[in-house]
């Protein structure tokens, strides 16, 4: 099975850098720590709001970031059937 990563994964790896704390992100695109934190950290997922957010803020698109939230969503609810099968 594929396993695509959450995209906060994504957001950390590919976006937040030594330059910039995850708090001086949030503060850049208008959300709370807390919940920046939740979605860096997988407890959390991309929603439409955040994705624009994160689209004005010149972090790639905000359907980009849907796509990923989606794919990640799909294969963790395929687990959740294949582990209750």
């Amino acid at each position: 099975m594929h396993d695509p990563p959450h995209p906060g994964q994504t957001l950390r790896d590919g976006w937040l850098s030594a330059e910039m704390s995850a708090e001086a992100a949030a503060d850049q695109i208008g959300v709370t720590h807390e919940d920046f934190a939740a979605v860096l950290e997988g407890r959390q997922g991309i929603t439409p709001a955040l994705a624009l957010q994160l689209e004005a803020a010149g972090w790639l698109n905000a359907a980009l970031w849907m796509r990923l939230q989606a794919a990640y969503d799909l294969a963790q609810e395929r687990l959740r059937r294949e582990c209750a099968a």
